[in-house]
């Protein structure tokens, strides 16, 4: 039998870790800072989350659903392709807000922590763009994933290090066919869909700060 799950408690932990993320960063904060945040025992908090980087998960899953709220409100004619490339762009941009983007650095920093949210985001793009994701396909082509995340976030962690801004667009132009193929779509229907879904600055930034607005709001 798996574990009960009380969602107030569950919401309390995340309000708590959010809080504490945006203030001490990911690695000053420990189980006990949760806990007394929450204002919870620390038992309770591990029973919920056995291991840090739970903690780190959580708050992910939270941007990446709430980025799909807004994508939905706004492309509400959006094809799949579409959609996943909108919503990728979007998620992104909210951990380069200047809010998180030390929380990003830390992630980037943590090696284990870093293939824990490549795969899960990897996870959660196919699931936008299929409902039957082919194993075999997926094993295949997840190394070719790897070597661009690698070089993606490298691209990140070296100008997060020297205060400089990133092209996001690039970064993701060769990501998003990799990870749209292992859903069965070809690079020239990514690539169209690149070239005519591409958000402006000014469109992403409106929308990230839409998707941070609602995620503060949850987390009050």
């Amino acid at each position: 039998m798996g574990r009960q799950r009380n969602e107030e408690t569950i919401k309390q932990i995340r309000r708590a870790v959010w809080q504490l993320f945006l203030a001490k960063g990911y690695g000053k904060t420990s189980f006990s800072d949760v806990a007394q945040t929450a204002q919870l025992n620390r038992s309770i908090v591990q029973y919920y989350f056995a291991k840090k980087e739970d903690f780190s998960n959580m708050l992910m899953a939270q941007v990446s659903d709430q980025v799909l709220v807004i994508v939905d409100q706004q492309f509400p004619d959006a094809s799949r392709l579409e959609r996943y490339y909108l919503a990728s762009q979007l998620y992104f941009a909210v951990f380069w807000h200047p809010e998180l983007r030390h929380l990003l650095k830390e992630i980037l920093e943590n090696r284990k922590l870093a293939d824990e949210s490549m795969y899960n985001q990897v996870i959660w793009s196919v699931n936008i763009l299929t409902d039957a994701v082919d194993e075999a396909k997926f094993e295949a082509a997840y190394i070719d994933v790897v070597d661009a995340w690698g070089g993606f976030a490298e691209v990140m962690y070296y100008s997060l290090q020297h205060d400089r801004q990133v092209d996001l667009a690039r970064g993701l132009k060769r990501l998003v066919p990799l990870i749209a193929m292992i859903a069965g779509y070809e690079a020239d229907v990514c690539d169209k869909v690149i070239a005519t879904h591409t958000l402006t600055p000014e469109q992403r930034d409106e929308l990230r700060d839409r998707i941070l607005q609602q995620v503060n709001q949850e987390n009050k």
